[in-house]
């Protein structure tokens, strides 16, 4: 199971699914089987934004992930690194340790 968290560079082209289903979709064509894709976006948005949509859908799922693809989006402006570094550290890595399962 994979969960991307990002803005309109990650669900963009909608008709095509975004990112998200280009992977699925890329998965099964090299005969690696079905690949269980969800995601946490909104246009516009950075990863301060999505916090409490991504704690959310990880407090209603009843499903262990394997992976996270966490798109940082305005975090790349100076301005904003010092907010962005501190919502990874103190909101999105507790949250993806208790997501991942014990034998992490």
């Amino acid at each position: 199971r994979l969960m991307f968290v990002g803005n309109s560079h990650t669900y963009q082209p909608k008709e095509l699914g975004g990112v998200p289903q280009a992977v699925a979709r890329l998965t099964a064509a090299l005969g690696c089987g079905q690949l269980d894709v969800f995601s946490v976006v909104q246009g516009g948005a950075d990863l301060l934004d999505l916090r409490e949509q991504f704690e959310t859908t990880l407090q209603a799922a009843t499903v262990v992930w394997d992976t996270f693809v966490l798109q940082v989006g305005c975090g790349a402006d100076p301005s904003n690194r010092a907010a962005i570094e501190h919502v990874l550290q103190e909101g999105y890595a507790p949250l993806l340790l208790q997501a991942a399962g014990p034998d992490v």
